[in-house]
């Protein structure tokens, strides 16, 4: 099978690999055909469809793909279950990690896997992202976009399938909520931390991320 970076039909080597579409609620609002229409326009030979704790749409976009004549790259972007910065990329390279993919999105919806028997079903706040990729990394790549989570996956998953989409933006520190309470109601221990953990590192997002957290 080609590798997921190969391009399709000799055109633009560039692959956008994390691309949302309208089942990202509140952060998209094009349908899978729509993006791969643009794609072509814009001569690109792959596009990743990466919807935010979902895979509701890949299976039109694969479809669509075939008419459209852009090469499909299945995955979806995984959220921390807890709220923390930090997201996950998992792309699709063969039959094995489509199989993985939809494993994956069912513990993060679930909080565990319920194709095991005897699995808690606690919810989507149980579910244990970095555990569940290194169990069901077969026929996956693993995008990171922030220092824990590429932490969290390192020496987990094979460190072939596993890279860092960390920007240095994504170090900026993150003031935690009840700081920022402190700070509206005027309290003096209403101070930025200074240590920079790596669960208070964060990238600025645009509005649009904004809406989606």
């Amino acid at each position: 099978m080609s590798s997921l970076f190969d391009n399709a039909r000799g055109r633009a080597d560039y692959a956008p690999l994390r691309a949302h579409g309208h089942h990202s609620l509140l952060t998209a609002a094009d349908s899978p055909r729509a993006l791969l229409r643009r794609a072509a326009e814009l001569g690109l030979g792959s596009l990743a469809l990466t919807d935010i704790d979902t895979g509701a749409g890949l299976v039109e976009f694969a479809r669509a793909a075939r008419e459209e004549g852009v090469r499909p790259i299945l995955g979806a972007e995984f959220s921390d279950p807890r709220g923390r910065p930090g997201r996950v990329v998992a792309l699709v390279e063969d039959e094995h990690g489509y199989a993985n993919l939809c494993r994956l999105l069912s513990i993060r919806a679930l909080g565990g896997d319920p194709g095991r028997t005897g699995a808690r079903l606690d919810g989507p706040q149980a579910a244990n992202l970095a555990h569940a990729a290194a169990e069901h990394a077969r026929g996956l790549v693993f995008l990171a976009d922030h220092p824990r989570t590429l932490l969290e996956l390192h020496g987990r998953v094979d460190a072939r399938n596993l890279y860092a989409a960390v920007s240095s933006a994504s170090l900026a520190v993150k003031e935690t909520r009840h700081l920022a309470a402190a700070r509206n109601a005027g309290s003096s221990m209403a101070r930025p931390r200074r240590e920079h953990a790596p669960d208070e590192w964060e990238r600025p997002r645009d509005a649009e991320e904004l809406l989606d957290r």
